[in-house]
């Protein structure tokens, strides 16, 4: 069924706010804890949460899959407090393996896996913590399944929108001419059984990929089926014109029926989708739509559905106009109504008057090839390319309120892109974005904003540069810190919001770390 016919719909004009302050300034500072070597078999690995005094973080060993440190730090000065190695107990003689580590309630839930050689079966379980990181109950079998060999990640966790149900789920071996199974397991936090349930899609095996699972406060359970792309080296085959399709699917395990919602535009190609879920569990879902089937974007969509019954309550798409896209393109190409090309949809942030933002990132790899001139030898550099940021303030019915480009250049070889990208940081009245920049590009945002931005390449020359959006979609553009002053580099992708507002960020330079953290 399509719900989002544009022959149904109203159109008006679009609101774009491009403003931005040339000198504007406010007060921001970045609270460096102390510089911590790195063990030679560490790696950092998450922020997991945090409370009102600290938060905490693992890291994992290289070569191990039964060991792990679990490490605190204060919020107020950033430093460490402590690091503890935590060693997973063994189950019929057999070793566990770290899955994932929850902060909930104020206590950590860890969630494992065994591998039983002589049943031939893999054990999820979950053993609470408090957070010394001691164990506070013995390990707590929550499914078991058959298999021939074990791998990591057989079954994933996800928890309801208010943290108090958590859900186990895994799909089932693929099988010829099959139709897609699942198996869903829901329980309290406190270990009860709430529903255990085998789901069977209406579509063959390999048909669809489930890119995301939603579980609601009152056990319902929502899947999005669809072949969004992923930042990575193997995005290119995704890129390729080939037939698109996203659907919803609901199950409410009391009335035990699965419905679809068919994702769709008449005439139009969903490119990407992401859904939410709001506090009362209303499901928003929000996406960009392209006039072919290759890897641009038009316009945006916005569907809001009642959680309970699964009745749209508002649907609706707007095409970027040519205003926007003057500010991505020359005007040529606008007036030919050229689309955007690359942008990954990143963040849905909802509103409580039922709105959004959409936060999309524009990203693609190239190639370089040299040959030595004395041997012949092909080379082969591959570059990531992090570049500008768009913002849609979306009313409920899809119209577009207004939208922000946030000019951004990053081009970086041999690092996979860690220290491109950005943080975001939501306080709800203002959105925050952090990332790595070259140094002369502050200057041409004050001069001639229009101008072309120079290239962050170097991580030596670069600038931490803060970009506030408010609610109107005006800017501030500010260089937050040096990397000579703080000596250290942003990692813009390793960073943590607490729900009291605390903005965590991570600089690392080779085998130090540092962690900091914003305060406005």
């Amino acid at each position: 069924m399509n719900f989002l016919n544009p022959s149904f719909l109203f159109f008006i004009f679009v609101l774009l706010s491009w403003g931005h302050s040339a000198n504007a300034q406010q007060e921001v500072k970045t609270i460096w804890g102390e510089e911590i070597k790195l063990g030679k078999k560490e790696r950092y690995l998450d922020v997991v949460g945090a409370d009102r005094e600290a938060f905490y973080t693992t890291k994992d060993l290289y070569g191990t899959s039964d060991v792990f440190l679990l490490e605190k730090y204060r919020l107020d000065s950033m430093s460490q407090v402590f690091s503890r190695e935590i060693s997973l107990p063994e189950i019929d003689g057999e070793v566990m393996s770290f899955e994932k580590l929850s902060f909930v309630n104020d206590q950590f839930y860890l969630f494992t896996s065994v591998y039983n050689k002589v049943s031939q079966t893999i054990g999820a379980y979950c053993i609470p913590m408090n957070k010394e990181g001691d164990w506070l109950d013995i390990p707590r079998e929550l499914d078991r399944f058959e298999s021939r060999r074990w791998n990591s990640g057989e079954f994933e966790i996800q928890w309801s929108n208010d943290s108090s149900l958590f859900m186990v789920y895994r799909k089932l071996p693929y099988q010829k001419k099959n139709n897609e199974e699942f198996n869903f397991r829901v329980y309290t936090r406190d270990f009860i059984p709430v529903w255990d349930k085998q789901l069977e899609l209406p579509y063959g095996a390999g048909t669809f990929e489930i890119t995301q699972y939603l579980l609601d406060h009152r056990g319902n359970v929502f899947l999005l089926s669809g072949s969004d792309p992923e930042k990575s080296t193997s995005d290119s085959n995704w890129k390729k014109a080939r037939k698109k399709e996203y659907v919803v699917f609901s199950y409410h395990w009391q009335e035990k029926k699965l419905r679809q919602f068919d994702v769709n535009l008449r005439e139009s190609w969903v490119m990407s989708v992401a859904c939410h879920l709001t506090p009362k569990g209303d499901l928003c879902i929000g996406g960009f739509y392209s006039k072919d089937q290759y890897f641009t974007i038009a316009g945006s969509f916005f569907i809001t559905m009642n959680g309970e019954t699964r009745e749209v309550l508002s649907s609706g798409l707007k095409a970027f106009d040519k205003d926007l896209l003057q500010q991505f393109m020359s005007d040529r190409k606008a007036e030919q109504g050229n689309e955007l090309p690359d942008f990954y949809f990143d963040h849905l942030l909802l509103r409580e008057d039922g709105s959004a933002l959409m936060v999309a990132e524009q990203y693609y790899i190239s190639e370089r090839v040299t040959s030595d001139p004395t041997t012949g030898r092909q080379v082969v550099s591959y570059y990531y390319n992090y570049l500008d940021i768009l913002v849609l303030k979306v009313q409920s019915d899809g119209q577009i309120d207004w939208a922000a480009r946030i000019p951004k250049d990053q081009s970086t070889t041999g690092d996979k892109g860690a220290y491109s990208s950005y943080a975001l940081f939501d306080t709800h009245d203002k959105v925050y974005f952090l990332f790595n920049d070259h140094p002369d590009n502050l200057e041409i945002w004050k001069n001639n904003p229009g101008d072309d931005y120079k290239s962050f390449t170097n991580n030596k020359r670069s600038v931490a540069t803060l970009v506030t959006l408010d609610g109107n979609g005006a800017q501030i553009r500010e260089a937050l810190f040096s990397q000579k002053d703080a000596e250290t580099v942003l990692r813009p992708g390793l960073y943590y919001q607490t729900a009291s507002g605390e903005c965590v960020i991570y600089g690392q330079d080779r085998k130090s770390y540092r962690f900091g953290r914003l305060e406005f």
